[in-house]
């Protein structure tokens, strides 16, 4: 197969796929990466041998440069590392930071593969229902009551503060600001899986968890996948200098020479060559632009009864059908028609809470297939 024809992870030829949250393809910055790639052989062995622990030098300063710039905040040098992606990252907290049997707090819905990381480790999932404004503190207050009184204390909560996946719902700052006081009277790690935090289509998002409490009890993850290209699996985690140094010594920091060393240099080399806010700039357009586009079509060729939310920023909507009708029963019927979406119940704890949900990724399939697929799928669910 040629290269202009292939295509990424889980898109099948002749469908029209809104599983995966893949970038639209006019966001990849080719001719700038070309550029980058070339610079960063300048220095030929840089890209080509085992790194620092840490990751690229040039890259993390960089990135301590950006979150001063965009969010005033300050980060040490021995508060981030690079990482092989987000999902590197949680499986590093899940691996190194939590021992099997032991409990996570997670909303619910939330990212199918940190649950299946998660469920790697053989630790025990307790779900929050995820509302427009994040999860409600009451709730996270009283399970951690009821948890700890049946003797299972919880120890770390997961989030998606920005934007969420698969919902595209934000927290709140005033939720984030409570539910921060509770987690630390509670002595419960945050892990803050801000992917989505630039993907923004308005206003900028609030104040991380990590800023609010000065970098002490947050783990905050950071991807250029979203941004930039997921091909690098590249991405960034702050934390507290103690947690950073436990990260920094375990054997794959060791053993590999930091993050992908070779995606780390061409990425450093290209923001030598192109000013990062133009390019957030253009991506919040072209997936604004995704959205709306979705969201018009939905209103159109949805059946009374589908609820969906309404993102004001990210990859993903979330839709729910009415009563009576799961999705376990309908996909084959897309599927007849030549459309894939998510089931709601792989994002869901306990699953069978997502029967009637599923989620739908706006960020890759052409325009012209997004119109078509929402139609198809609306059709479908017309027929009962």
């Amino acid at each position: 197969m040629h290269a202009n024809q292939s295509l990424p992870q889980g898109v099948q030829p002749g469908e029209i796929s809104f599983v995966l949250g893949h970038p639209d393809r006019q966001a990849l910055p080719i001719e700038a990466l070309h550029e980058a790639a070339r610079l960063a052989f300048e220095e030929p062995f840089r890209p080509l041998e085992y790194g620092p622990e840490a990751g690229d030098p040039e890259l993390l300063a960089f990135l301590r440069l950006w979150h001063r710039q965009r969010e005033g905040l300050d980060i040490e040098m021995n508060q981030a590392i690079l990482i092989a992606g987000a999902t590197q990252g949680v499986d590093r907290v899940a691996r190194l930071l939590l021992a099997p049997g032991e409990t996570v707090l997670v909303e619910s819905p939330t990212y199918k593969d940190s649950l299946q990381i998660f469920r790697d480790q053989h630790l025990k999932l307790h779900g929050l229902e995820m509302t427009p404004e994040g999860i409600r503190p009451s709730d996270f207050e009283t399970v951690i009551q009821d948890l700890t009184a049946q003797g299972e204390r919880p120890r770390l909560f997961y989030t998606i503060p920005n934007f969420q996946n698969p919902t595209g719902w934000s927290t709140s700052l005033a939720r984030r600001k409570t539910i921060l006081k509770i987690a630390r009277r509670h002595g419960i790690l945050i892990l803050e899986d801000d992917v989505y935090r630039e993907i923004a289509f308005g206003a900028e998002p609030p104040a991380s968890y990590f800023a609010l409490a000065s970098g002490e009890g947050v783990i905050r993850l950071g991807s250029f996948s979203k941004t930039l290209a997921p091909g690098f699996r590249l991405g960034w985690l702050l934390a507290a200098p103690a947690i950073i140094e436990r990260m920094r010594a375990c054997g794959t920091a060791r053993m590999g020479g930091g993050a992908n060393p070779f995606s780390a240099a061409v990425v450093a080399a290209y923001f030598r060559v192109v000013r990062w806010e133009d390019h957030i700039q253009r991506l919040r357009s072209i997936y604004r632009t995704r959205c709306e586009t979705a969201l018009t079509a939905l209103a159109r060729h949805m059946p009374a009864g589908v609820e969906w939310t309404r993102p004001q920023g990210g990859f993903f909507i979330w839709i729910t059908l009415p009563e009576g009708m799961e999705i376990a029963n309908l996909q084959d019927r897309f599927a007849a028609r030549g459309v894939r979406v998510a089931p709601g119940n792989e994002f869901c704890t306990p699953r069978e809470t997502g029967a009637r949900g599923f989620r739908l990724a706006f960020s890759f399939a052409p325009l012209d297939q997004l119109k078509e697929g929402i139609r198809i799928i609306g059709e479908a669910l017309a027929e009962g």
